[in-house]
């Protein structure tokens, strides 16, 4: 949440080492919609729609909130036969679910460092297909405190950094014997305190897949990809076939 592509650098290492390694493919320019908002721009990330048909154009919920209408890859993962865990730090990204309850949906409103071992027991290999969706709010709460680019959100961004490896890591460890592959990405970037203006370090975000014990690695191959993308990767990826109406496409 709020990793623009032009925060990562020294501060990064991880990440680094991620788009280096011979089976990543990543593009450090994807955009991400003009209203760069947490919750409309996480809707069209999981939906693999633009925002004007999935109609998300509010950033908060409420009871008065109108029900999630759209499919998202979560439907989708459930109706070929995968396990979805979800977690997530911040509430309203709940929204996102549907009607969708039971144990391997968290919400904590935590920072990463904090949510290791909530993640660690949330996760884990019970299906021989399975769907991990991560949420780590860490630099968004700290940009708006202190702003994008700022030494504190850079310092959160060395801890965030080293925490997405131990968590990759332990999933490693409990999927050895899987094909894995992670897409890392962002739903918006930000400039001073804020991130909704349309500005260029407001909308510009990377998509990293990384592929790991397989010989079926990613490539992504188009010049140019919006956070609505995200999803037609994650169902290739599942090995997802079919005409949804979405607006990404295979």
């Amino acid at each position: 949440d709020g990793m623009g592509s032009y925060l990562l650098g020294e501060n990064s290492p991880y990440i680094n080492s991620v788009i280096k390694n011979s089976g990543t493919s990543y593009t450090l320019k994807m955009q991400t919609i003009e209203q760069s908002e947490t919750l409309p721009s996480f809707t069209s990330m999981v939906t693999g729609l633009k925002q004007e048909n999935h109609k998300v154009d509010f950033n908060s919920v409420d009871l008065l909130t109108r029900q999630f209408q759209s499919k998202t890859i979560f439907d989708f993962a459930l109706e070929n036969h995968f396990k979805p865990f979800v977690f997530v730090g911040k509430e309203k990204l709940m929204y996102l679910l549907g009607s969708k309850t039971g144990d391997s949906y968290l919400f904590k409103d935590k920072l990463s460092g904090d949510s290791l071992q909530d993640i660690d027991n949330l996760v884990n290999p019970i299906s021989d297909n399975v769907l991990v969706f991560l949420h780590l709010k860490d630099l968004d709460s700290l940009g708006h405190l202190w702003g994008w680019n700022s030494k504190k959100q850079q310092d959160a961004l060395k801890t965030l950094d080293n925490n997405i490896s131990l968590i990759v890591n332990d999933l490693n460890t409990e999927f050895v014997d899987y094909e894995r592959f992670y897409i890392f990405t962002a739903d918006h970037g930000g400039e001073g305190l804020d991130h909704s203006s349309g500005c260029e370090n407001c909308r510009t975000i990377p998509l990293i897949v990384n592929s790991q014990n397989t010989d079926r690695i990613y490539i992504l191959s188009e010049n140019q990809y919006d956070i609505y993308d995200v999803a037609c990767v994650a169902l290739e990826l599942m090995g997802v076939e079919g005409e949804y109406g979405l607006d990404c496409e295979y």
